[in-house]
């Protein structure tokens, strides 16, 4: 898997801390019936 670097003059910014990761799932309250989206050209981290 390629290594995506963050471009500041896009404003990118990849999600890699685990807590923020968890917390935004756990807010989701989704189940196993969802289908859920993550839309953005990072790594699919949530």
């Amino acid at each position: 898997m390629r290594t995506h670097h963050p471009r500041k003059r896009f404003g990118q910014n990849f999600l890699r801390d685990e807590g923020v990761i968890s917390r935004i799932s756990g807010a989701v309250h989704a189940t196993s019936h969802d289908h859920l989206v993550e839309i953005g050209p990072g790594q699919g981290a949530l």
